[in-house]
């Protein structure tokens, strides 16, 4: 009775279904064959549970951003000087700006000579200018929070100095390769070389992996060719003063803005030099010309070592002259110089 009231209740299809597995079942041998299973496996299936609702989809997360006045003056702080002209350091300059186009570290021996204009020419090459958007400059050491509080500032990327300590230097770095942005630090850090290949700074020990640039003293038979290009003295007083310059960049081009914007003659600056030992000509025969400006001049002089991009607005310079035609002369003074 219970087998026809299932038969009954079944449809053809089915039927024929029902009637076929149970002559399987039934028929010898007992152990089905595989096309048989396969058979069973596509017709005889569990009824699925009730398919889950779908969460709904959040709103795309919004990107924090920094004020833009805030982004404007963390990068203005940043940008690098005027560039000075270099004196017999193309090769150097050749190897550190291949290192940086192709995504190598590079570093400056701490113990170099002339290393500030070195950067300062390097800042301004126009080969790294066109590989990279931003080249920015800090000369005064920081406490690695504040660098990182001005470097996410500049990047507007807060978050990197929201994280946690060890990881803020790896977030600028990445930051900085998205932003194609290089930084020139004149001044040592060891933890500096985290940010890598992404900066330039100052080392005493050969970092692994890292284009290592010794700046030695200029050969004296360089500072001579200078001396010649730039100024009047005769092949003895080059030799002469060559020889007193020590191969530093800084004093020679100091010797040669004396010789020529002040009109010194060659036997003062002789004589000035041969009275002081090496090490201190530089700074000496450089407080010697500062002082000898007027007190205007002097302010100016110092404030311009006291700002970070060593540069000063034309109406701060000439606020502090009472007179126009004073001020005019002091700021072509300074522009000349590229100071302005």
């Amino acid at each position: 009775m219970e087998a026809r009231y299932l038969l009954a209740n079944l449809s053809e299809h089915h039927k024929v279904e029902l009637i076929a597995a149970s002559a399987l079942l039934l028929s010898y041998p007992l152990r089905l064959p595989e096309a048989a299973l396969d058979t069973l496996a596509l017709t005889l299936r569990r009824i699925e549970p009730p398919r889950q609702r779908d969460l709904p989809i959040l709103p795309p997360r919004a990107a924090r951003r920094l004020v833009p006045e805030l982004i404007q003056r963390a990068r203005a702080i940043l940008q690098p000087p005027p560039a000075l002209a270099l004196i017999d350091r193309q090769a150097e300059l050749k190897r550190a700006i291949e290192a940086l186009c192709a995504a190598r570290a590079a570093c400056l021996d701490a113990h170099g000579i002339g290393k500030t204009a070195f950067l300062r020419a390097l800042a301004a090459d126009t080969r790294l200018r066109a590989q990279f958007e931003h080249i920015w400059w800090l000369d005064n050491p920081l406490p690695q929070a504040t660098f990182v509080q001005l470097m996410a500032y500049a990047l507007d990327v807060p978050d990197a100095f929201e994280a946690p300590p060890e990881r803020q230097l790896s977030l600028l770095r990445a930051a900085m390769r998205r932003a194609k942005a290089l930084l020139c630090c004149d001044w040592q850090a060891e933890w500096l070389s985290a940010l890598a290949p992404q900066v330039i700074w100052l080392s005493e020990l050969p970092p692994a992996e890292a284009e290592f640039i010794a700046l030695n003293a200029l050969p004296e038979s360089a500072v001579r060719e200078y001396l010649a290009a730039q100024t009047r003295l005769t092949e003895p007083e080059q030799q002469q003063l060559a020889a007193l310059i020590g191969g530093s960049p800084a004093l020679a081009r100091l010797c040669v803005a004396l010789l020529n914007e002040d009109d010194l003659t060659s036997s003062l600056l002789l004589d000035f030099l041969r009275a002081l030992p090496p090490e201190q000509r530089y700074s000496a025969l450089l407080n010697e010309s500062i002082n000898s400006f007027p007190a205007e001049y002097r302010a100016i002089c110092y404030a311009l070592t006291m700002t970070p991009s060593k540069r000063l607005p034309s109406a701060l310079i000439a606020a502090r002259f009472r007179h126009p035609v004073a001020a005019r002369r002091a700021l072509t003074f300074l522009a000349r110089r590229q100071l302005i």
